[in-house]
């Protein structure tokens, strides 16, 4: 079976690695952002270094920065770019797929909607298999290029929504194909996957109340165990309880970012700061962000957190830490993050976003 990578950062670099490994024969797009790393892998002939718990190199079939050779023959295609790229790569492969092809975004970052309104508008007769994940299968970054390090071998379980729904079986089949030591579990709520990502609870709130230790340091810290101290992890669980009660709007029972970390990576950690400075994953090196350009800010705020203020907003949910951590980001690096973020109502004007307590049926 072909299986297709479109994005060579760590993440799409480590899920190439890992699709190797299992037997799949794998295709590796690199977007021009990444072409650098693609060069080097392609020097390579092909070989993925890898670094960290289990160091090993592994090879991959086809490196390309051409989208139909990647994606010609794929039976499933994974979309491993930021969210503020995901539109776009989307929009250069729409004239290259066919019918019954499954396109899969890590992480998704409530990437089904503006994704099913192109496909609607553009190519409406299409029949392809739209899912996304709320996380990455692997902690991973670029090493240099040609080199991932991947800090644990895979997460324990991943979130999927599935559109269409009755395309669920044929998904989870897929997905468990490729990710046989995973739980995959099927969440037909792309609400639910958007709001349960740990990057939005975490990434931009521990960034932004470690900003004089970023300056200071430029990131050469551990970003959990030094960086989530007790009053920090104090503002994160606030946030948490805002998300939760997001959700419980729209009709959602939300697990609380302990049970998520649990879940992923198998810690049971008795509070968020007894993770921070357990987690052998998280703190095998220094990762704190270098500069507030960071993705940290630049994806987790427009394409989570603002997201998560729009559903807020349309419920009426009070999120004072949310609102506030928008703020202070849109102040830091200058970017009007609200404007310029995923506002979901825009792309389902026919299919407008009701809180559950509001209408007889959830509208998702």
């Amino acid at each position: 079976m072909k299986v297709a990578v479109m994005g060579a950062g760590g993440g799409g670099v480590a899920l190439a690695s890992h699709l190797a490994q299992q037997g799949f024969q794998t295709a590796l797009y690199a977007p021009p952002e990444h072409a650098k790393n693609a060069y080097a892998i392609s020097e390579q002939q092909g070989e993925i270094h890898i670094t960290g718990d289990h160091p090993l190199t592994c090879k991959v079939d086809t490196v390309t920065l051409d989208i139909r050779q990647a994606i010609h023959g794929a039976e499933i295609i994974f979309m491993v770019v930021p969210a503020f790229g995901q539109e776009a790569l989307f929009e250069n492969m729409l004239p290259f797929l066919v019918d019954e092809q499954v396109i899969a975004v890590m992480p998704g970052n409530f990437a089904t909607y503006p994704l099913q309104y192109m496909l609607e508008k553009v190519r409406p007769t299409l029949d392809i298999t739209l899912i996304e994940s709320s996380s990455l299968l692997h902690v991973a970054e670029i090493e240099e290029p040609g080199t991932v390090h991947i800090a644990s071998q895979h997460k324990n379980l991943l979130e999927f929504s599935v559109y269409p729904e009755y395309q669920t079986q044929k998904a989870q089949t897929l997905l468990q194909k490729c990710m046989p030591e995973t739980h995959i579990k099927i969440v037909n709520n792309y609400l639910a996957i958007g709001l349960n990502s740990p990057n939005g609870i975490v990434h931009p709130a521990l960034t932004i109340l470690n900003c004089g230790y970023i300056e200071s340091t430029h990131g050469e810290f551990y970003f959990y165990k030094d960086g989530m101290t007790p009053a920090v992890c104090k503002i994160i669980n606030a946030l948490d309880k805002e998300r939760q009660a997001i959700g419980k709007a729209y009709g959602l029972d939300l697990p609380a970012l302990l049970d998520i970390i649990h879940h992923y990576y198998g810690i049971n950690a008795l509070s968020l700061r007894d993770f921070a400075l357990t987690s052998a994953v998280h703190n095998q090196r220094y990762s704190a962000p270098t500069c507030y350009s960071h993705r940290y800010i630049s994806e987790d705020v427009p394409y989570l957190l603002v997201p998560w203020l729009s559903l807020a907003k349309a419920a009426n949910v009070n999120t004072p830490v949310l609102k506030s951590i928008i703020s202070i980001a849109t102040e830091l690096v200058d970017c009007n993050f609200v404007k310029k973020g995923r506002l979901i109502s825009h792309f389902l004007p026919s299919q407008p976003i009701v809180p559950l307590h509001l209408s007889s049926q959830q509208a998702v």
